[in-house]
């Protein structure tokens, strides 16, 4: 097993937006919108009434409309600011260290939730919802995909054996 693998790709806008909506799936983030919008656009007074009023039609169709606009509008924003300059993505026993142009992060394996190899990419999703989603063009050759996503595996498990 080696101690550090890289790998560099660069994702489309689309695959950034496909990745968000794969994501939300498993996510706690769309109830959490939804009770958000609920409670600003019924629960949330107009101006002149008391804090709880009789439910009407018309705050039905504010929060139908509130999260049409969340729905829209939120992919929109992530297609318009995704970065698509390619990244380099390397794993270690330490954990993930990540550089898109001059941005530089690093996840311990702790804060690692999920290490999934799906048909079209591996996902590497954290406990905080933020997630890696590397396309398979990122691998020279299926057995390098394959040992990827292994070593992330072992290291993310040996990681929550420790803690």
């Amino acid at each position: 097993m080696q101690t550090t693998v890289t790998i560099e790709y660069a994702l489309t806008r689309t695959e950034v937006v496909s990745s968000f909506f794969r994501s939300m799936r498993s996510s706690w983030y769309p109830a959490f919108m939804l009770v958000c919008i609920l409670a600003l656009f019924i629960f949330v007074p107009e101006s002149g009434q008391r804090f709880w009023h009789p439910l009407t039609m018309r705050d039905l169709v504010n929060a139908l409309l509130g999260l049409c606009t969340f729905f829209v509008l939120l992919p929109l924003v992530i297609f318009i600011r995704a970065k698509t300059t390619m990244r380099s993505l390397a794993i270690s026993p330490e954990g993930i260290s990540t550089v898109i142009g001059s941005l530089q992060g690093h996840v311990a394996w702790r804060k690692i939730k999920i290490v999934e190899e799906k048909e079209g990419f591996v996902l590497i999703a954290g406990t905080s919802g933020n997630a890696f989603y590397v396309p398979n063009r990122a691998f020279a050759t299926p057995d390098q995909k394959a040992e990827f996503v292994a070593n992330a595996q072992t290291w993310a498990k040996a990681s929550r054996l420790i803690n």
